[in-house]
């Protein structure tokens, strides 16, 4: 091949945030997926941090999808040394016009990124490109397919009469024999669930006998790892479970007593429910999508996989006009519950989060704390309805308590729990129901009872939420009024009390 006179490699690199391939994953993997963590740090964070490597001092970022939160992730770029600007190309203009208005010279080089996937042996500072330059591509079945990366004259690029976006650039390089085209085992690609999860597994596989576990990590004495995995901040795994191998949990995943997970990739923030295998597939919220079967489902049962999104401190004014309504439609019963069974008035001082940023404060409310953190007779949903729950729908109204929340606690409870489940409190309003007092076995322990407090905090109080644990509880409490225990004269001895 007879290559041209050499030009210089400029500072300048061109970074594409869309991926370079035809959409072979079936929309299995959205834009989020180059701004997710993996490994302590995102796809995208790792291109920007190789191309600065490699010696580039500007990088021209060309947005597609997820625009905003690229730019407020990137910023200006000073978090890595370098100047990054923003450019939104025009659908309906060739490559050349959109890259001439940017400013590419057609006598320098430019490095080409793309972060959608990143290759070991991508354009190093020392390379010298001739001619129309060199491109990396790895072996896809009978074919090689651009990585995304390499290093192109300005003259070349400013010649294409192509669509601006990187699908048609990878065309345009396939089809011209004057590139130098280099084949390569890329490390991380993202084109499908299955080669980005053999890419996460090939980057562990680097430290064989490593799990890795951030600080703030909280595991039970139970939990078994096999090596490789990775354990992010703040990540909480409770009793039974087994983590690994090529298991990756990101900063404040939570992973629930009996679950497993081996050859998978759970996200920032994802809940995994009890005993819920996970095999080659990813997880991200409530989205799973599954590497082996090429399918994305979306969990609709937050008890199963759910989001643990920091909650708000207001109270939606929704709940506030449920509990209007609730109050004026359950009067009958409270009033029937009361006179089968007189409960006194109590009052309690609780936790609610401070006004000033973190931290507790405390809240004097004419209601009675649950005796129990789990019911398991029907004197305590009787009890709880007369004494808790009706009493506190007012509170709900003054916008000082929430429908479904954490655990009702006193002050002093509060400031003895661990600094996880404190700061549930700090952060979220309680509530008058969540799993223990609906859904949890009466046999639930403390890992279960915080596991309750981190999912009723997570979730936005919706009408469906609300009816989803109404309904179970009342018809609970109707029970109560039929059974003989609960009009006894002198109530039982709570066998659990806290």
């Amino acid at each position: 091949m007879t290559r041209a006179t050499c030009h210089r490699v400029s500072e300048t690199a061109l970074l594409f945030t869309a991926p370079p391939w035809a959409e072979s994953n079936g929309a299995l993997l959205d834009s989020q997926t180059i701004l997710d963590p993996l490994l302590d740090r995102s796809l995208l964070q790792r291109a920007v941090e190789h191309l600065v490597r490699i010696g580039s001092r500007h990088l021209m970022v060309v947005l597609g999808d997820n625009a905003a939160e690229i730019r407020d992730f990137l910023k200006q770029g000073e978090r890595w040394g370098c100047r990054i600007s923003y450019h939104y190309p025009d659908p309906r203009a060739p490559m050349r016009q959109f890259l001439k208005a940017i400013g590419i010279a057609a006598l320098e080089h430019y490095r080409v990124g793309n972060a959608w996937s990143i290759a070991p042996l991508a354009i190093n500072a020392d390379s010298t490109p001739h001619g129309a330059g060199s491109t990396l591509h790895w072996q896809d079945a009978d074919a090689a397919r651009w990585t995304g990366w390499g290093c192109l004259s300005g003259a070349w690029l400013l010649s294409r009469d192509i669509p601006a976006d990187p699908v048609a650039l990878g065309a345009s390089i396939a089809a011209d024999e004057s590139l130098e085209k280099s084949l390569v085992v890329p490390t991380l690609l993202a084109d499908t669930p299955a080669n980005l999860i053999d890419g996460v597994q090939r980057l562990l596989n680097e430290d064989s006998a490593a799990v890795y576990k951030a600080a703030q990590a909280k595991i039970h004495s139970t939990v078994r790892l096999t090596a490789p995995c990775h354990i992010g901040r703040a990540v909480n795994i409770e009793a039974g479970a087994v983590i690994g191998p090529h298991a990756v949990l990101e900063d404040g995943a939570f992973v629930a007593a009996g679950a497993q997970v081996r050859h998978s990739l759970v996200m920032q923030g994802t809940y995994v429910g009890p005993e819920l295998e996970l095999d080659h597939v990813i997880v991200r919220g409530p989205v799973l999508v599954n590497a082996v079967l090429g399918s994305r489902t979306e969990i609709t049962d937050p008890q199963i996989l759910s989001h643990l999104r920091p909650a708000s401190r207001k109270i939606d004014s929704r709940s506030r006009v449920i509990a209007a309504a609730l109050q004026v439609a359950l009067l009958p019963l409270y009033l029937l519950l009361r006179r089968q069974r007189h409960c006194p008035a109590g009052e309690t001082i609780i936790s609610c989060p401070s006004n000033h940023g973190r931290g507790l404060a405390a809240l004097r409310l004419a209601l009675q704390c649950p005796l129990r953190a789990v019911p398991d007779a029907p004197y305590d949903w009787g009890r709880h309805f007369v004494a808790t729950f009706y009493p506190g729908l007012a509170a709900v109204r003054r916008g000082e308590l929430r429908l479904i929340g954490p655990t009702l606690k006193s002050w002093h409870e509060t400031k003895k729990l661990p600094d996880e489940w404190r700061r549930i409190h700090e952060e979220c309003f309680c509530g008058l129901l969540n799993d223990a007092w609906v859904h949890i076995v009466p046999a639930s322990g403390r890992d279960d009872a915080f596991a309750s407090d981190a999912l009723a905090a997570a979730h936005p109080e919706s009408p469906g939420l609300i009816a989803r644990y109404l309904s179970p509880y009342l018809r609970n409490v109707w029970q109560a009024m039929f059974d003989k225990r609960f009009m006894q004269t002198t109530p039982p001895t709570p066998a659990n009390a806290v």
